[in-house]
């Protein structure tokens, strides 16, 4: 059996269902871009993409799994960016194994 070389092939795009896109709080992405014309778009956030069935791009601005916004912010480097997305993965599976991690807002209950 030959193996075919599948890395210069292209994948087509996931198609996102608008029900989704609406959980996510979508922004179209020329939208996004007119509003935020500096922003970098490095592979890793492009990759957070979502394409619709007619095919526009829409930029998630929720992530529901941990309930939160996704940051946008110009000053925040892709690096700095990718070590904060390997902490909360972290910090996730911390919890999902039956740690408890404290919170700021939480800490601020303690003064009561």
């Amino acid at each position: 059996m030959a193996l075919r070389k599948t890395q210069d092939t292209p994948q087509p795009p996931r198609v996102t269902s608008m029900d989704e896109i609406r959980e996510r709080q979508g922004m179209p992405f020329d939208e996004f871009c007119a509003k935020h014309p500096w922003w970098e778009w490095t592979e890793s956030r492009l990759s957070r993409r979502m394409i619709d069935e007619q095919g526009r791009a829409w930029v998630p601005m929720w992530e529901p799994d941990p309930g939160v916004g996704i940051c946008y912010d110009p000053e925040i480097t892709p690096e700095a960016e990718e070590n904060l997305l390997e902490m909360v993965r972290r910090s996730k599976e911390y919890e999902r194994n039956g740690g408890k991690l404290w919170y700021l807002d939480e800490l601020d209950d303690w003064d009561e």
